[in-house]
């Protein structure tokens, strides 16, 4: 031994017999293989969740592409809808439109129907004979108001109401004119109406009828009403009873004063025939001129028998009765409720205008209409 220690040799610290040596191999071979078990068992474990993730990326892009292409859709269809709803409304105004002009047709032709027609109410005939009643009739009329006309037809519609067909226009006008001679009797006239004015005027009557029983004076019109001595007129659009635009005196005057300037001062244009006139009537008062013979009881001036007369003094207050009030005035300046409320002589005044050349027998000129604007009085 001590020879050993001498040399330098020692032993190992370890048994080093062969069954020590194996028992170390087998025991770093376990350690070696546990580790290896758990390094795989994590590629594993990290393998699955990076799939997992790879899952969770691809269904969340799915997602969003659903999302968008969601969007998408929904876009479009809202879309589609506010299309739809353009077009639904511009079809609903189309067609508001049709009906409208349908409506107006229809009470053209209804007007024209009953254009020399009357009503008769008040007079007792025991008869259905159409003669019979057309004779008595005639004869009723020409009596009481000293008038030559002549009736075509007569329908009896009620008791003692009937509806009279003149022979023209005109004479159902002389007959409106002078109707005020029957005051005091039981025998009324009034110039036949359409279904939609018959329906205006019942309005009109109920409305009346609240204000007497409110103690205001009440003078019922065509389509209007004159309440405590102010004028009510019936307005088409908003289907109901309006205040006329009051305009004062001194606007009247100026009106007046104005037009009798230009009168004073007209220069000669080019001579032009009825037809002539008759275009620059309709534009002066910028709407096409529409006669329907209505509020005829008080005219002053005679109406001719001749067709192709000048208009009439009737169908000139029937056409300023028409005229739209609140309207942008003209390049003269004369707004239309300076016209309508211009009074009987300013009125008179400008129909004289009109008719000159019938009444006089002379040359007359109407002003040359402007490219740009409506013609006025000069």
């Amino acid at each position: 031994m001590e020879s050993e220690e001498i040399l330098g040799v020692n032993k190992p610290d370890h048994d080093s017999s062969p069954e020590t040596e194996q028992k170390l191999f087998r025991g770093g071979t376990q350690v070696d293989r546990t580790q290896l078990k758990r390094e795989k068992t994590e590629d594993q474990n990290m393998e699955e969740i990076k799939q997992i993730l790879l899952e969770l990326s691809r269904e969340v892009k799915e997602m969003r592409n659903d999302i968008s292409q969601n969007n998408k859709e929904m876009k479009s269809l809202r879309e589609d809808v506010r299309t739809m709803q353009v077009n639904w409304e511009k079809e609903k105004l189309d067609l508001e439109e049709k009906i409208t002009k349908t409506e107006q047709k229809i009470e053209k032709l209804e007007k024209d129907k009953i254009r020399n027609n009357l009503m008769v109410t008040g007079m007792r005939m025991d008869t259905e004979d159409e003669e019979l009643l057309r004779n008595s009739m005639e004869k009723m009329i020409n009596k009481e108001l000293s008038l030559n006309v002549k009736v075509n037809k007569v329908y009896k519609i009620g008791q003692d109401k009937y509806n009279v067909e003149m022979n023209k226009w005109n004479e159902k006008l002389m007959v409106l004119k002078t109707k005020g001679k029957l005051r005091g009797k039981e025998i009324y006239i009034d110039s036949a109406l359409t279904l939609t004015e018959r329906e205006i005027q019942k309005n009109i009557r109920d409305f009346a009828k609240k204000e007497r029983t409110n103690g205001a004076t009440v003078r019922v019109k065509y389509q209007g009403v004159e309440i405590d001595g102010r004028s009510w007129k019936w307005n088409k659009k908003e289907q109901k009873l309006m205040k006329e635009v009051e305009v004062n005196n001194r606007d009247s005057r100026k009106l007046y004063e104005l037009i009798k300037h230009r009168n004073s001062t007209s220069k000669k244009t080019q001579r032009i025939d009825n037809k002539r006139w008759e275009t620059y009537y309709t534009e002066l008062f910028r709407e096409e001129k529409e006669i329907t013979g209505r509020e005829k009881e008080n005219v002053e001036m005679e109406d001719s028998n001749n067709e192709d007369d000048a208009p009439s003094y009737d169908e000139y207050m029937e056409i300023i009765a028409q005229l739209k009030t609140k309207k942008a005035a003209g390049p003269d300046q004369i707004s239309n409720e300076l016209i309508k409320q211009g009074g009987h002589e300013l009125l008179s005044r400008v129909y004289r205008i009109l008719v000159a050349k019938e009444e006089s027998g002379k040359e007359t000129h109407c002003p040359q209409r402007s490219s740009t604007s409506h013609s006025t009085v000069q």
